[in-house]
């Protein structure tokens, strides 16, 4: 299980442009509250709390998704390596 936590959020200036913005840095934290990613994000000036905490949310959704696939793909692998052994073992039989 995995958090998504709000540990800064000030307001910040595009140097070239002179554009002002919310700069808001989100973490992702297991259950130990061990950091397992740290993300920023730029927000227009008028962006509500509630928008922000909803980004934050959906940064957690994908984070979460990427491990599942990840998971995935290594038991593919695991089982594609078994595979490829048995395969080798029969062919070699077979000659």
């Amino acid at each position: 299980m995995y958090t998504a936590k709000i540990v800064s959020i000030k307001k910040d200036m595009v140097q070239a442009t002179q554009i002002p913005f919310l700069d808001v840095e989100v973490q992702i934290l297991d259950k130990k509250n061990k950091v397992m990613e740290s993300r920023k994000f730029a927000y227009p000036l008028d962006t509500t709390p509630k928008q922000i905490k909803a980004e934050a949310s959906k940064y957690l959704a994908v984070f979460e998704d990427e491990l599942k696939t990840a998971e995935s793909q290594k038991a593919t692998v695991e089982l594609n390596k078994k595979a490829d052994a048995t395969i080798k073992a029969i062919e070699g039989e077979m000659e």
